[in-house]
């Protein structure tokens, strides 16, 4: 036990003691018992067994105080004993709930939160871990129709028991909220959606929706520097669907301040909170932690003595650990609802694909682009307090300019592999490979519209705002003269020099820049892209209407399922440019595989050969897709690139990946599910 919890612990003894104090005194306790009552805590029977008065009083504070260190240790060893984690099995039977008939292993988890919930009242939290495509939304589908069907808020432990709007609230990321609405329209909740039933996102509860849930109240004295949050008792939410939660572990956000106000109210919402990465961090816990009021060596957890909780655990709970991350598991087991392990029907084959440059031009500018990044890297230092962080942005900038270059060997094998039947998901991280890719799929006889494309658009230039090359040498000349610009010429000339740094990146004439801007026009590659017209481009690939689907990682990193999930779609094909950090690797090899794929799913991470790609990066990731999972615990840098060892390696042929994906340790689903069920019969 560390310091800090020792002190915490002393001094929670002496508060019980000191309030017991001025009970005394003020004669406000008239025995025992009573005093049990308003401290709270049981008093042990060799004092109830004497007279109660103010000397017996002083002999238990004494002991009190003395053995409280003793007293919370024996506690935490009898909850970490009574803390089973429910061993769950795969339903027998399943039901259908409007269009969706729903797994085994997802009837047995909603079985045993329903059972927990309003059964054994055993728990008001459940947090289910389940990974990406194992269909967590559906869970929360099937909760949230039991309690709607049962109109379960017209009960005692419901804050508000009457039939008004929003006893389901349901916060995820702005970009699935619309695909979570469609989910719970297939369950046959449509009608309730924006009445009994509120799906919004995290950033709209911060924002335009949040002042329908509550208020902000400024401390009058100044001292605190964040509002206290004052949950609007008229809304305060049956049901609390949280999904993502462990974006809810910074105090200093709203949104996390919003949610633990919910959680701590007199009567608190049943929550429903999910997350396929919620043990990486030990701080990405705070949510379910807090939410519960888990015990801790005799304290209730809550966002002032979290970090001494997490400080136990591991001595830096920001960073990823797995071993701590276990350590949590064990501490949270009674409210933890994981999904029993069920083999997928189809599994991801995961490759390395090499292949060639179209032009010696554009080896020559990637070697040149790596001799760029080798020198900002030596710049950067490894000592230097910033040095690993500029690093990071060497490497991107680095991979902004190359990623492009693989783009005619990306469409040239796309268009092999839809000749052999298969619709193909390329995963890219930048804007320009994306309409890079789009323009040669066009220019070799695809359609437009057999092409969806899910990012966050690009904003289309102003031309209003753009200035001629006098205009602009016109606004330097007067800042550099100390004349001071005012906002909207600013404004003008960031637009302008945006622009023109456009034009050098892309090595492109005035001309060239005025053409490629009108195709992009044409091709619909401009604007914004709103949570509907990504749902919409969604919906084109998953009905078969588009046949290749170009996705940005950051636009697919949530809820975005794009497997072959009917039998009239041609099954998938991945090709992703290179990425370097643990969780943005999952989330590239997680779209097309999803708990009702229908067919196996082939899988390949694109590397440029005669590169240091090919020499230090593909062997090294080509080792480490057989074991998928260790993989994606690492949370920065999968490859140092000046460092690793050039090595000659024998790639696998497509029958030996074939062969590695029947391992349990090279699927995510494999690994995981084992992994959270692991002791179980």
């Amino acid at each position: 036990m560390e310091k800090k919890t020792e002190k915490k612990i002393l001094e929670l003894a002496s508060r019980q003691v000191a309030k017991g104090e001025q009970l005394i005194l003020f004669k406000q306790a008239t025995s025992w018992t009573s005093l049990s009552a308003a401290l709270g805590i049981e008093i042990p029977s060799a004092f109830t067994d004497l007279p109660f008065n103010y000397p017996t009083y002083k002999m238990w504070a004494k002991v009190w105080k003395e053995t409280a260190l003793t007293r919370a240790g024996n506690e935490q060893n009898k909850i970490t004993q009574i803390a089973e984690k429910h061993k769950l099995k795969p339903a027998v039977s399943t039901d259908t709930i409007g269009q969706v008939k729903l797994f085994p292993e997802q009837q047995s988890v909603y079985e045993a939160i329903r059972q927990s919930f309003w059964v054994d009242h055993s728990t008001n939290i459940a947090v289910n871990d389940g990974i990406m495509g194992s269909g967590k939304t559906f869970l929360a589908g099937a909760l949230i129709n039991d309690v709607i069907a049962n109109k379960r808020w017209h009960d005692e432990s419901s804050a508000v028991q009457y039939d008004i709007p929003y006893r389901v609230l349901v916060l995820t990321p702005k970009t699935v909220v619309e695909s979570y609405s469609r989910v719970l329209e297939s369950f046959g909740l449509g009608q309730y959606l924006g009445n009994l039933i509120c799906v919004t996102s995290y950033s709209q509860m911060t924002s335009s929706m949040g002042s329908i849930f509550y208020t902000e109240k400024f401390d009058a004295m100044g001292e605190d520097d964040e509002p206290q949050i004052v949950i609007n008792p008229a809304m305060q939410p049956y049901l609390l669907v949280t999904d993502e939660f462990h974006r809810l572990n910074n105090w200093n956000t709203k949104q996390t301040r919003f949610a633990m106000s919910i959680a701590q109210a007199n009567k608190p919402p049943y929550i429903l909170a999910m997350s396929a990465t919620p043990w990486v961090k030990v701080n990405d816990s705070r949510f379910v932690v807090c939410a519960s009021r888990r015990k801790y060596f005799g304290m209730s957890i809550n966002k002032d003595n979290f970090n001494i909780f997490a400080k136990e655990l591991c001595k830096k709970p920001d960073k990823p650990n797995v071993a701590a991350s276990k350590r949590l598991r064990e501490q949270l087991a009674p409210i933890i609802f994981s999904f029993p392990y069920v083999k997928w029907k189809a599994k991801a084959i995961n490759q390395v694909l090499l292949v060639d440059f179209e032009k010696p031009e554009h080896k020559a500018a990637y070697e040149a682009a790596f001799d760029t990044f080798l020198e900002r890297k030596r710049k950067a230092g490894d000592n230097t307090k910033f040095g690993r962080f500029e690093e990071w942005i060497a490497l991107g900038q680095f991979r902004k300019a190359v990623e492009p270059l693989r783009v005619p060997a990306l469409v040239e094998r796309t268009f092999t592999e839809l000749n052999n039947g298969k619709a193909v998901v390329m995963g890219d991280c930048y804007r320009k490979t994306v309409i890079d890719t789009v323009f040669r799929l066009t220019e070799q006889g695809l359609k437009r519209d057999q092409i969806s494309v899910i990012w966050g658009g690009k904003t289309a230039w102003n031309k209003k705002l753009l200035l001629s090359d006098d205009e602009l040498n016109d606004m330097c000349n007067r800042a550099v003269k100390g004349e001071e610009l005012d906002p909207y010429e600013i404004r003008c000339m960031k637009e302008t020099l945006d622009f023109k740094e456009e034009r050098i990146l892309a090595a492109e004439s005035a001309a060239e820049q005025a053409s490629r801007i009108e195709k992009q026009h044409q091709l619909k590659l401009y604007d914004t892209q709103s949570a509907s017209q990504r749902q919409y481009e969604i919906d084109r690939f998953q009905s078969g209407e588009a046949i290749v689907c170009v996705f940005t990682l950051a636009a697919g990193g949530v809820g975005l399922s794009l497997d072959q999930s009917q039998p009239h779609l041609r099954p998938r094909v991945g090709l992703f440019s290179p990425s370097y950090s643990g969780p943005e690797f999952k989330q590239a090899l997680g779209r097309t595989i999803r708990r009702a794929t229908l067919e196996d799913v082939y899988q390949y991470m694109v590397y440029m050969k005669g590169t240091v790609e090919e020499y230090r990066v593909a062997p090294a990731i080509d080792t480490k897709l057989k074991c998928l999972a260790e993989v994606t615990k690492s949370a920065f840098n999968l490859i140092d690139l000046d460092t690793c060892v050039k090595t000659e390696h024998k790639y696998r042929s497509k029958e030996q990946a074939a062969a590695d994906a029947d391992s349990e340790t090279s699927q995510l689903q494999d690994y995981d599910d084992k992994y959270n069920n692991e002791g179980e019969d």
